[in-house]
């Protein structure tokens, strides 16, 4: 569905086929992340285990260019070192682009990559409560998180399943984000 503003009214897309089509990269496509850069381009970026990114055209709803696979140097996420997981998400500050998928991170100085990552930015021994563990699923911090500038300072918003223990409920967690001179991400 299309509008003009949130509130509607609604009306059809103006397009008939999908943005990113099942099958046109050798990943899952889901919970795509977009990201408009300093220079007022978008891009989306999307994947499962493989995060790929492509500009998007001013309609926001083609593509400008062909989707590039991003590479991740030594990756690791909640599932252990070499994989990463879902939801990717693309910020950028201070010159430096942060690729973050959960509550792992990588960091470039291009949009492309490659990114070198740089761990977990939430440790067991910083949240309170305990964090609890989820199956083999390692912190179940790790969930859909993404990060925001506003009014100035930087946060982390993400869920977590760690007092329910069902994926199908989740509970929400928002953090200040503290950046290190190092470019690197302080712990929350």
């Amino acid at each position: 569905m299309a509008a003009d503003t949130p509130i509607g009214p609604w009306r059809a897309p103006p397009f008939s086929k999908s943005l990113l089509a099942p099958g046109s990269v050798p990943t899952e496509i889901r919970d795509p992340g977009l990201f408009k850069d300093d220079d007022g381009a978008c891009s989306i970026v999307f994947g499962n285990w493989r995060f790929y990114i492509a500009r998007l055209n001013e309609d926001m709803i083609s593509l400008a260019e062909t989707r590039r696979l991003i590479a991740i140097n030594q990756p690791e996420g909640p599932y252990g070192k070499g994989k990463t997981d879902d939801k990717p998400n693309l910020h950028q500050r201070a010159g430096i682009y942060y690729l973050s998928w959960g509550c792992y991170y990588g960091v470039s100085d291009s949009i492309y990559g490659s990114y070198d990552c740089r761990g977990s930015l939430i440790l067991p021994d910083r949240i309170t409560p305990a964090l609890h563990y989820h199956g083999n699923h390692g912190i179940d911090y790790d969930r859909h998180g993404s990060f925001f500038e506003w009014r100035g300072p930087w946060y982390f918003i993400c869920n977590k399943m760690g007092l329910t223990q069902n994926t199908a409920f989740r509970d929400s967690s928002i953090s200040d984000v503290n950046y290190l001179p190092n470019g690197n991400i302080d712990p929350v």
